[in-house]
């Protein structure tokens, strides 16, 4: 990692390279919220950072920091940012399941260091 990373990026190495260690697949969605995507000059709440919605896993931590970096030359971090959205679609991934009689499980993690300008209406969404 360079000398001009930023703080979200040694937080992504620091943590997912912890992490990485129990994926057994080392796929890791890696999603953003609360900035303009282009084509879209609003917040968007929910979007993949390589630009596929459909699959937005990248293999390993050294995937997950390359696809933050690139993403970053392209978006433009607005607000207001809302986690209703982001949060059912990583509860939508998050998951146990049984194979061969053992149960294995599906984790997700997210990472925000900003401002939250509002959580979920409990009375339209449930995130569990």
């Amino acid at each position: 990692m360079s000398s001009e990373s930023n703080q979200y990026l040694r937080a992504i190495q620091s943590v997912g390279s912890i992490l990485e260690y129990y994926d057994s697949d080392k796929m890791i969605p890696m999603l953003g919220f609360g900035a303009a995507i282009p084509g879209i000059y609003s917040a968007c709440h929910c979007f993949a950072m390589n630009g596929n919605i459909f699959n937005p896993e990248v293999f390993g931590i050294k995937g997950a920091i390359e696809v933050y970096a690139k993403a970053l030359q392209k978006i433009r971090l607005s607000g207001p940012t809302y986690f209703a959205p982001i949060l059912r679609y990583i509860s939508s991934l998050a998951n146990f399941y049984l194979v061969n009689g053992q149960y294995k499980y599906k984790q997700t993690k997210l990472l925000c260091v900003f401002t939250i300008n509002r959580w979920c209406n409990p009375r339209s969404s449930r995130v569990y």
